[in-house]
């Protein structure tokens, strides 16, 4: 969106929980962080592959393609 930005947290302490007590959002929490790798290990892996291979863009098409998507030629 157009509001994005960063934030800045500066910690003076952390304290240690203890979450083994509740284990569906430990679960919940290993779900994600688990989705989030490999969403990762893709992105590296492409980035890898683009690097050793190496990639050309069709400028004008991409250009083409991206106001088709965002309907900006009023079709």
């Amino acid at each position: 969106g157009k509001n994005r930005g960063w934030y800045v947290v500066y910690l003076t302490e952390v304290v240690k929980g203890d979450a083994s007590g509740n284990a569906e959002m430990l679960a919940a929490r290993k779900q994600e962080l688990s989705g989030l790798l490999q969403t990762e290990y893709g992105a590296q892996l492409i980035a890898a592959a683009a690097k050793t291979v190496g990639v050309e863009k069709n400028e004008d098409g991409i250009a083409e393609l991206r106001t088709r998507l965002t309907n900006r030629d009023g079709n």
